[in-house]
């Protein structure tokens, strides 16, 4: 997976790129709590863990599991399963 941060300091977007190959990533929630939201909605549609912090109940319908988007096109492109158009 790879998660793009974007801020705006001062006038200037500042982007950070954090990549990892496994299923999880540490969180920034702690030192950037407007995350949080964000880590949510990640976690419920790719079913990405954000160690070092505890997730409250599915943002989206509690009947779907995390990771409701694993089975997207899209997703499967990039894991090289899917289809060239």
């Amino acid at each position: 997976f790879r998660i793009i941060y974007h801020w705006d300091l001062e006038g200037r977007m500042l982007s950070i790129i954090a990549m990892t190959c496994k299923k999880s990533i540490p969180s920034i929630a702690m030192i950037h709590p407007a995350s949080d939201w964000i880590e949510r909605e990640i976690h419920d549609y790719f079913a990405v863990q954000f160690t070092g912090r505890e997730l409250p109940p599915l943002l989206l319908n509690p009947e779907d599991s995390p990771g409701i988007f694993l089975d997207h096109p899209r997703t499967e492109h990039e894991k090289g399963k899917g289809k060239e158009k």
